[in-house]
């Protein structure tokens, strides 16, 4: 399970809504599933349907959630245009497998989440719990 705060979630939500129409991308790092802080990531193929993250910006939020003293905990993108989950993209291009996938699609005029580890090319959901303080 991965815990957000409120406002955290709102934070991630937002920066989905900015790059629209283009897929949106970044990492959570935290500990123990408790998310501490958020990295949204230039998508550098500026496009609906793929992402990659800034190098420069993806190695900057890397050392920084390393000096934290904390782990990667997710790698979030958004599919504004679908599907639902998991991409073969997505499971293809997969780096960081200590890392959850949070895939974002519109729904009803919010966000749905879907999260996700995968193991041994294959993928699990994950429980992703919003706290409210």
């Amino acid at each position: 399970m991965i815990s957000f705060r409120e406002h955290q979630w709102n934070q991630i939500l937002t920066h989905l809504d900015r790059c629209l129409p283009e897929e949106a991308c970044g990492l959570v790092g935290g500990m123990h599933g408790d998310v501490h802080t958020l990295y949204p990531i230039t998508n550098i193929h500026h496009s609906s349907s793929r992402f990659k993250m800034d190098p420069q910006e993806q190695v900057n939020a890397l050392l920084s959630i390393e000096d934290e003293g904390e782990t990667l905990l997710a790698i979030y993108h958004s599919h504004p245009t679908g599907p639902r989950g998991m991409s073969s993209t997505d499971m293809k291009e997969h780096a960081y497998v200590e890392a959850a996938q949070l895939i974002f699609t519109p729904s009803s005029g919010t966000w749905e989440c879907n999260a996700f580890r995968i193991i041994s090319e294959m993928w699990e959901e994950i429980d992703v719990q919003i706290l409210k303080r």
